[in-house]
């Protein structure tokens, strides 16, 4: 296991699973480690605020929504986005950003190898 870099503030590490080098967010796999299992339909939110933190009691696994509500209520000035950054307004064709990374993150799944 060694650190990879940086992903919008996140640590990623990359680890060997059967054989293959993919690329983790770290404090998914401390979570995963030292906590259990995250239940489907949750991310791992961090109560400190630091997103390079992997203290496992700095974690809680939480729904998306509620990971949203959390951060907005510590960061009250924070602007709320209108448009993704594709240039699409937040509302229905957003969903199309959403299609395009989904697209993106099942054909990494399919071919780990082209990782790095």
């Amino acid at each position: 296991m060694r650190q990879h870099g940086w992903q919008n503030g996140y640590v990623q590490i990359g680890v060997y699973i059967d054989g293959v080098r993919v690329r983790r967010l770290a404090h998914r796999l401390a979570y995963e480690t030292w906590v259990g299992p995250i239940p489907d339909g949750h991310v791992v939110d961090h109560l400190c605020f630091n997103k390079g933190c992997i203290e496992p009691t700095h974690l809680e696994a939480v729904t998306q929504r509620e990971n949203v509500q959390r951060a907005i209520a510590h960061y009250p000035d924070r602007p709320v986005r209108t448009h993704s950054k594709r240039g699409h307004p937040c509302s229905g064709e957003c969903l199309e950003c959403k299609r395009q990374s989904q697209r993106r993150r099942d054909e990494r799944r399919r071919h780990p190898e082209r990782l790095g």
